[in-house]
């Protein structure tokens, strides 16, 4: 599986030179501001503050939270590329999905002590043998899973339930006691980044606008887009079992 991989990305490398280079122009154009007392953002001729963050390690976990999330968070095709907690079991996305995978739209590392190495099985063995073909799925901990969905991005008990069931009916995950199971098939092939433009703190609550720019595989993985587009999040850093964590409750983008 290494190896087809592997010879994937060659492939990849040299059917999207083009598209990356169109979209780091794209990226490179866009305004960058990092947080610190007195900066602004400029935003369509217009300046927003930035919040000062009191530790300079919760604007970097931020940084690298809208990155992870915006490389690797996927929707239904032909959905806008939104989320929104209240409404997360609504059809048009998974976290679950998006969650349990080698290619998670999280750091996987900050919410379990298993590496995400180690859920990796080399076998057609897994219960529902979705992997008789692929020689090879992952193994998640449901409770860690779950707990990403439920403090992370904010989804219900309910809706948590409504897409594991979702997930097996369109055959991206399944649970099974206490493990959810899934198949990745060498998709290696997100390049958006992130620059955040500005931050505002709003009670608990912080609004993030960022532009993201970079090229990404298209479903059907026959092709490669731009992608170019300014985005808002509503987040809150949370504190859970002596820890900070950010969490996100919204997310829209729109073309630039």
């Amino acid at each position: 599986m290494t190896n087809i991989c592997t010879a994937r990305m060659v492939k990849i490398h040299i059917r999207a030179a083009a598209v990356l280079l169109a979209a780091a122009m794209l990226l490179s154009a866009a305004v960058s501001c990092r947080s610190g007392g007195g900066r602004h953002a400029q935003e369509g001729g217009a300046a927003e503050s930035m919040y000062v963050f009191e530790d300079q390690a919760d604007y970097e976990s931020l940084d690298a939270f809208i990155q992870r999330f915006v490389k690797w968070y996927f929707v239904r095709s032909g959905e806008p590329w939104q989320y929104d907690s209240s409404t997360a079991a609504d059809g048009k996305s998974n976290i679950l999905a998006c969650i349990a995978t080698p290619a998670s739209c999280v750091a996987w590392e900050l919410y379990s002590d298993v590496p995400q190495e180690d859920c990796f099985v080399e076998k057609p063995n897994d219960p529902e043998k979705w992997a008789a073909e692929t020689n090879a799925y992952y193994m998640y901990d449901k409770a860690t899973v779950d707990f990403i969905a439920r403090e992370i991005f904010n989804v219900s008990e309910e809706d948590i339930q409504t897409l594991a069931e979702q997930g097996e009916k369109n055959r991206v995950l399944y649970q099974r006691g206490d493990k959810y199971y899934t198949l990745h098939e060498g998709s290696c092939d997100s390049a958006v980044t992130a620059r955040i433009q500005s931050v505002r703190q709003d009670g608990d609550r912080f609004t993030v606008r960022f532009n993201a720019a970079g090229a990404r595989e298209s479903v059907d993985h026959e092709g490669f887009s731009v992608l170019s587009c300014k985005c808002s999040a509503e987040m809150e850093l949370k504190i859970l079992e002596g820890k900070s964590y950010w969490s996100l409750y919204r997310f829209d983008s729109e073309n630039l």
